[in-house]
């Protein structure tokens, strides 16, 4: 027997963020390969997935190897996310875990051609949402749905997607009280309703399963395939190579397009500057090092953006450490940097963006130092202007990890950056020669969006893939 691959269709940042079933259907053989057993003859294909006919019961159906999001006491989030084509929308089970009346989860329309996600528990009460407006007229065209639960045991949690735009707008209970989902060891089955004589009569490909509640970003960018085109909005990339290391002009290079080049610089000794690492991408800083590009405004009123580095962190260094911010004294525009001084340790991070026309700090630190010297860390600070609250717009993350329990400062965190043209620096406070870095900095990188938990693993893994080149 062929070893199930599970995942062999996701990308390493979809597993990591917590993909645990891919399946496209290209063909019967790799289906089989991936633990599905087909019943009743359905085709696969590379460009359609599977196409099921309901007048010939087809559908397919996997083991469990760990679909099952409760233990009969607790229930833990989950997602389930497709492209279809509805030939009918009637009845149409994207996919389901149990057997005959034995559910544990179901995505899928019912008799009215409404969308549902739900949960059971094992004496068959069940809580979900779904979307009272029928899908009849999403008949023959290709979408996208998703399905995400919280894990709180209550129908608020669940929340539905259709083409990335949230449509739940129900509440849905049955069978009496719901205590949570049991672990029934069922198939999950794909295009049929377990236990019942309704199959699906459209197509399915693409079809993943995650034990996360997956953010609605995350649903947008899978409904719209634009999880790994974040790069498009680069604001400055600077990956520090020695193909874009340019010590004549006194430069590394931005390969953004946007030409903001970053200068050499050093305010403690003249000259000096932060020196090329010879081994690897990334360059040295000595405490009075920096890069500077030249005055822009490429940061300033948006409502949404994303500080990335890689850093390696010497025990030398002071408090307040920069890494690379924008702004000055009257605006500070947007920086990511160490705290220290009351905030925090030397080891926390910092990510702050101030109010419009405001010199008042607004930020969001870490209170658990999650960073050790002489490592490598990849750091991103994600402002998300329409977030609720500070902690919908302020985020941080550690080696793809988003940092929990974040402490803030008194004054709120806005909804969009301040107005305000000034240089970037990298290495140094922006708008005054003092705290500086000390350690290593191998790339930095600002995008103009809030990167969902994916597309910073995703970003994560590419900087440590390229931490082998010079």
């Amino acid at each position: 027997m062929t070893s199930p691959l599970l995942t062999k269709y996701a990308l390493p940042a979809e597993t990591q963020r917590g993909c645990i079933f891919s399946e496209d259907f290209p063909d019967v053989a790799s289906v089989n390969q991936n633990g599905g057993v087909l019943y009743n003859n359905p085709i696969c294909s590379q460009k359609e997935g599977i196409n099921l006919v309901s007048a010939s019961s087809q559908y397919v159906s996997y083991a469990d190897r760990g679909y099952s999001f409760g233990d009969g006491t607790n229930d833990y989030p989950f997602s389930v996310s497709a492209l279809v084509y509805m030939r009918d929308a009637t009845n149409f089970a994207i996919a389901a875990k149990g057997g005959a009346g034995t559910y544990e989860w179901r995505l899928l329309t019912i008799g009215t051609d409404s969308l549902y996600l739900a949960t059971y528990n094992n004496a068959g009460a069940c809580i979900g949402r779904y979307y009272s407006t029928a899908l009849t007229t999403y008949e023959n065209r290709i979408i996208h749905l998703a399905g995400t639960y919280s894990g709180s045991k209550t129908a608020a949690g669940f929340k539905l997607y259709l083409n990335g735009n949230r449509i739940d707008n129900a509440d849905f209970s049955a069978g009496g009280v719901y205590t949570a989902m049991s672990r029934l060891g069922e198939p999950v089955v794909i295009g049929r309703q377990p236990g019942s004589v309704s199959y699906t009569n459209g197509k399915i490909r693409n079809l993943k399963i995650w034990n996360v509640e997956l953010t609605a970003q995350e649903c947008l960018d899978l409904a719209q395939n634009s999880t790994y085109t974040y790069d498009r909005k680069s604001l400055i990339s600077l990956p520090m190579g020695i193909g874009n290391h340019d010590p004549t002009n006194v430069q590394t290079l931005d390969v953004s397009g946007k030409g903001l080049h970053a200068k050499f610089g050093d305010g403690v000794t003249p000259t000096t500057y932060p020196t090329k690492l010879a081994s690897q991408h990334g360059m040295s800083f000595d405490g009075g090092d920096y890069l500077k590009t030249a005055s822009t405004s490429c940061l300033s009123g948006l409502s949404k953006c994303s500080f990335c580095a890689v850093v390696n962190l010497n025990s030398s260094i002071g408090e307040y450490a920069v890494i690379v911010g924008c702004g000055s004294v009257v605006r500070k525009t947007c920086r990511l940097q160490l705290g220290g001084a009351g905030v925090g340790t030397k080891k926390d991070i910092i990510f702050e963006t101030d109010p419009v026309g405001a010199g008042s700090d607004s930020y969001g630190y870490t209170t658990s130092a999650p960073l050790n010297y002489g490592n490598i860390n990849t750091i991103i600070g994600v402002f998300d202007g329409t977030g609720t609250g500070n902690a919908g717009r302020c985020k941080i993350y550690v080696n793809g990890k988003e940092i929990t329990g974040l402490a803030f400062s008194v004054t709120a965190i806005p909804t969009v950056t301040p107005i305000e043209t000034s240089n970037i620096y990298v290495g140094r406070q922006s708008y005054s020669a003092t705290l500086y870095w000390v350690g290593d900095i191998y790339s930095a990188d600002i995008f103009s969006c809030a990167m969902s938990p994916t597309q910073v693993l995703d970003w994560h893994f590419r900087q440590m893939k390229a931490l082998n080149r010079v």
